[in-house]
């Protein structure tokens, strides 16, 4: 009997003890868009005024010396539209579109600077092959960029899951 009555109390005890208090709210925070807080800018400050998501940011090798690799993925948009949309946006801030490949998936803009420099901008864009009828994530966007330093002291800017800067990307 004794047992029975233990077992009931820890059966009563164990459905309320060691449970959350249910919210309704399942969405975790998302966390801030690194570009609009100024963590690694663009040139100029060059602002994208289509919708996008940092996926990847940091800077890599190549031939010619670091290079920053911005990876974002777009949605809503066709990519004739973010094509042009990109090449308003850096062409607002003195670049100027210097080569289109045989492909409209490419672009490659150029702006002089004082001592004969030249800041050279590449975009490559793959529209991705989703037969959903109303796909979310409708392409992604790479972006071969100067280097650029830290420019924000906001605190979102030391996460790495703000920045996109993961170390193990080097």
């Amino acid at each position: 009997m004794a047992g029975v009555l233990v077992f009931a109390v820890l059966m009563a005890a164990g459905q309320s003890l060691g449970r959350a208090e249910p919210t309704g709210n399942y969405r975790p925070d998302l966390v801030a868009d690194p570009l609009a807080i100024g963590c690694y800018p663009l040139p100029d400050d060059v602002v994208l005024d289509f919708p996008y998501v940092v996926r990847r940011d940091g800077d890599v090798p190549t031939a010619s010396g670091e290079r920053r690799s911005l990876v974002l993925h777009w949605s809503l948009l066709d990519l004739d539209q973010v094509r042009d949309r990109l090449s308003e946006a850096f062409t607002r801030a003195g670049f100027v579109v210097t080569g289109r490949s045989t492909t409209p998936a490419e672009l490659s803009m150029a702006r002089p600077e004082p001592g004969g420099r030249v800041t050279r901008v590449a975009a490559r864009l793959t529209e991705l092959d989703n037969r959903s009828p109303d796909p979310i994530v409708r392409g992604v966007l790479e972006l071969d960029l100067p280097v650029v330093a830290l420019s924000s002291d906001d605190p979102a800017c030391a996460n790495p899951f703000v920045t996109k800067r993961f170390e193990e990307d080097r």
